[in-house]
């Protein structure tokens, strides 16, 4: 589980009525400050720490980075996967900047990460729809598959990632991260959960609207929670 202000994976064993609390550091460029506080000071410490995952092969997913922060600056998001066998981090920093990164949900049938970004303060660069810093915001779904993205751990944050942008979003990446960008107006989406390996269904961050994107056609629904 993740504290919301963290730089810790943290683990609890429950035997009994007993249990034991574990932490285990994430990696960072020990020189790099990533994220941004709620005023706006960088930090190694990413803020809103979400949901963690489990895939199929047993290692836990992360997003960093958090949601509804800064409206200008440096807050730079990265997906985190972890497996407890071997003890190894891997780190894939999203390209974009303020990506606001959340609610990390494996797609198992395609071996693919899939992630919501807020869209409230993103900075992005072609070939993302939606770029241009006057254009108006939305939130999107971004998909890469772990075996062929680049992932970085030791990521000093010092030069753009917008070249490993997909130059066309497709449910099933190779190399490079797939941005599906939500219609405008959409903003904070947060949980994802997709039944039965269908539609990605996702929440806003106020849980007031619900919605889901189909993949292949790249539709987008939106409605209000009852």
């Amino acid at each position: 589980m993740l504290g919301e202000f963290h730089t810790q994976l943290q683990r609890v064993s429950v035997s009994g009525l007993a249990h034991v609390t574990g932490h285990t550091w994430i990696p960072h460029h020990p020189d790099a400050l990533p994220f941004t506080r709620r005023h706006g000071a960088p930090t190694q410490n990413s803020v809103l720490g979400e949901s963690v995952i489990v895939d199929g092969e047993g290692r836990v997913w992360l997003s960093q980075g958090g949601g509804h922060l800064v409206r200008e600056g440096t807050n730079h998001s990265r997906v985190v996967s972890y497996d407890p066998k071997s003890g190894i981090f891997r780190a894939y920093n999203l390209p974009g900047n303020r990506n606001e990164a959340m609610g990390p949900l494996w797609d198992d049938r395609r071996g693919v990460i899939w992630v919501a970004e807020s869209g409230m303060h993103s900075a992005r660069a072609v070939p993302s729809a939606g770029s241009a810093e006057n254009a108006p915001r939305a939130g999107a779904l971004v998909a890469f598959d772990p075996k062929t993205s680049p992932h970085d751990d030791d990521f000093l944050w010092d030069r753009p990632l917008d070249q490993l942008l997909c130059s066309e979003p497709s449910p099933d990446p190779v190399g490079c991260f797939a941005r599906y960008t939500l219609p405008a107006g959409a903003l904070a989406p947060a949980q994802l959960v997709h039944p039965l390996l269908g539609p990605r269904d996702r929440t806003s961050g106020s849980g007031d609207r619900r919605g889901h994107r189909v993949p292949a056609g790249g539709r987008d629904r939106n409605g209000r929670s009852g």
